[in-house]
């Protein structure tokens, strides 16, 4: 099976392989094609070959709130018919970059460089949608708190896996805000959602529940900030990053 749109997490790697079927990640973004193939040796779950006949890369360290400094992907197109010409062209995504021999056939094809743990900084992804970032924090520290009460700081959009290992988005309202009706809330948002240009929802987000109001204070980053939106994958990171090294 090969799987895109969103990360593939151990949780969804582990019940697709429970079916006896091999799962293989694909990163593939509009601009510029398929960046990374699924690894035939994977030391991680979405471990994938850099398509290095096809880019080249450079890693930009850049800082991010409450997590520390990133390595985000710049990419460089160096194929003819590429969809767009790019020079140096950030991607919103971050990852893990490294070079090493795994012994599956893209390795004997020349394609040393692995990518894997790849994430968005500035987007939000639930049942295959894409949800920039930047397009919520107007509505959380602005509309919901001016309709149903509180500050900007008592909403949050917080990106994890559900108990079937599912890929939602949680509307995060904070217990500090009384007398509100959930389901109103949950419903402005995702208006507010849908006359957003580009936002990429869809009337199918009401009946499938994509989006899920939670009562609890909003999540806060290792550094003890507090964000408009907050996902599991940066959570990860800022523990991996805080491991000592082996």
């Amino acid at each position: 099976m090969f799987v895109g749109s969103e990360p593939l997490t151990p949780g969804k790697a582990e019940e697709i392989r429970r079916t006896g079927a091999v799962v293989s990640a694909r990163y593939i973004f509009t601009e510029g094609g398929a960046a990374g193939i699924g690894c035939g040796n994977p030391d991680a779950p979405d471990d994938m070959h850099f398509m290095a006949d096809s880019f080249a890369i450079i890693r930009n360290r850049r800082p991010m709130v409450g997590v520390g400094q990133l390595d985000t992907f710049m990419f460089t197109s160096l194929l003819n018919y590429a969809p767009k010409v790019m020079l140096n062209v950030e991607s919103d995504d971050f990852g893990e970059f490294t070079t090493r021999r795994c012994g599956c056939a893209l390795e004997a094809l020349g394609l040393h460089e692995h990518l894997s743990y790849v994430r968005s900084f500035t987007k939000l992804t639930g049942e295959g949608a894409t949800v920039l970032g930047t397009d919520c924090v107007r509505i959380l520290e602005e509309v919901l708190p001016r309709e149903f009460g509180g500050s900007s700081i008592d909403y949050q959009l917080l990106e994890a896996e559900d108990e079937n290992h599912l890929t939602r988005l949680f509307l995060v309202v904070s217990p500090e805000v009384r007398g509100i009706d959930e389901e109103k809330v949950l419903s402005r948002f995702i208006r507010e959602l849908l006359n957003t240009p580009f936002s990429g929802v869809s009337q199918t987000w009401f009946q499938d529940q994509t989006i899920r109001v939670v009562r609890r204070p909003p999540v806060e980053t290792r550094g003890g900030k507090l964000l408009p939106f907050h996902t599991q994958a940066l959570a990860t990171l800022s523990e991996r990053a805080a491991r000592p090294a082996d």
